[in-house]
């Protein structure tokens, strides 16, 4: 668990507090801040410490404008040839992808010149979000205040950017179609609390692509917390005593098909090779992997997973066959001690946490309104474990801010 702040500043600020909850359905609560004013960006092309512009060789740019035209007219070909809309969206975004990548190929190719870039985006302090959108970061085509992959990625550098002693970003993985797994950590790293003590958190948003919401509520949280630091006790208290890991974004490939076509409603990976070469057709029949199916816990269940690889709930060909599943269960491995670690989990999941135990992983969704714990492996069964009554406990704290069903 996150540890209890001191006596001392129990009670204070509390007025700050009133609507800067955020809910678990992906909605933010009025106080937050959701928008970034922006410059353009002046990127610097270097060679040898001096200045140049980039060359692009004729011969280069003809061969793309070859290249582009004939992705268009097989994708035009493809796109003519399957029935359903989902697989009409992922067809042209998988073809979009593969023209990106060979346009890069061709741009790189006899270039020798280091690209440097200087970021002016600026974060703000709060503002209401449904006023001002999310300028500066790129946002999701009909729907301006959520952010792109794109565009949580270059908030996440401008944190970094911004507070250095207060946020860090690295890379835990590659996603199947090769998109970085990016977290984010915000601790003060200039606390005199040993990083032992301090209380540790580990946040998932996005792992279900068709939901908006939750990525955009992670970053927010994140602002929220930056921006209120030697400002506000409870957020400088928090960040003194705490380490908090948010993975934002934990499904790239299938958050970037999402936002070329929201109205596919993809909620899978991109992983299209499970189904012997044949497309998945049907309304909500999609190729892919549910990642929060995937580990390997309980994995092969029928009752509330599927062998289908055009279910929803398609679980994957074996335990932990994803790459985003694998990242995941690293950053838990290496955020949380290993003495709290049981092997052969399956058999001993009934015995409850030694007393040292400490931290939480929270799996943030939407839509539901509920507030879900363990254990529940299967569709309608609860089973209940040692730890039941604290669970309660917790939930039933949260619950009180957002009126959600623990259960």
């Amino acid at each position: 668990m996150l540890q209890t702040p001191p006596r001392g500043q129990q009670g204070r600020t509390r007025a700050m507090r009133k609507g800067a909850v955020l809910s678990a359905d992906g909605e933010t609560a009025t106080g937050t801040t959701c928008s970034m004013a922006s410059a353009a960006d002046s990127p610097d092309l270097i060679s040898g410490g001096k200045r140049r512009r980039r060359q692009r060789p004729a011969a280069m740019v003809a061969t793309a404008i070859v290249f582009a035209a004939a992705i268009v007219l097989v994708v035009s070909c493809s796109v003519l040839a399957t029935t359903s809309r989902h697989q009409r969206a992922m067809t042209v975004w998988r073809w979009k992808r593969r023209l990106q990548l060979k346009a890069r190929m061709l741009l790189r190719r006899g270039s020798t010149l280091k690209r440097t870039s200087t970021n002016h985006r600026q974060l703000q302090g709060p503002r209401p979000w449904y006023e001002t959108g999310s300028p500066g970061y790129d946002s999701i085509r009909g729907y301006p205040c959520y952010r792109t992959v794109e565009g949580t990625f270059a908030t996440m550098d401008d944190m970094v950017e911004q507070y250095p002693n207060l946020a860090q970003v690295s890379t835990i993985g590659q996603s199947y179609l090769g998109e970085d797994i990016r977290v984010l950590k915000l601790t003060n790293s200039e606390s005199p609390i040993p990083d032992r003590r301090r209380g540790k958190m580990v946040a998932l948003f996005g792992v279900h692509s068709r939901e908006l919401g939750p990525p955009e509520l992670g970053v927010r949280f994140a602002e929220w917390l930056l921006d209120g630091f030697d400002k506000d006790a409870d957020r400088t208290w928090v960040l003194d005593y705490n380490v908090i890991h948010l993975l934002l974004i934990a499904n790239p490939d299938g958050r970037m098909i999402t936002e070329d076509n929201p109205e596919a409603y993809h909620r899978k990976n991109g992983n299209d090779k499970n189904n012997n070469g044949r497309r998945c057709s049907g309304e909500f029949r999609q190729s892919g992997v549910d990642l929060n199916r995937n580990y390997a816990f309980m994995w092969g269940l029928d009752d509330g997973s599927s062998s289908n690889p055009c279910d929803e709930t398609y679980r994957g060909p074996r335990p932990q066959s994803e790459p985003e599943t694998r990242a995941i269960v690293k950053l838990g491995r290496k955020v949380f001690p290993r003495g709290q670690r049981r092997k052969r989990a399956e058999s001993k999941y009934f015995r409850p946490l030694v007393s040292r135990s400490k931290g939480i992983f929270v799996d943030v969704h939407s839509f539901g309104n509920l507030l879900v714990f363990p254990w529940s492996w299967t569709r309608n069964e609860r089973v209940p474990g040692a730890n039941w009554d604290a669970y309660q406990q917790l939930t039933g704290k949260l619950s009180n801010y957002n009126g959600y069903d623990p259960s």
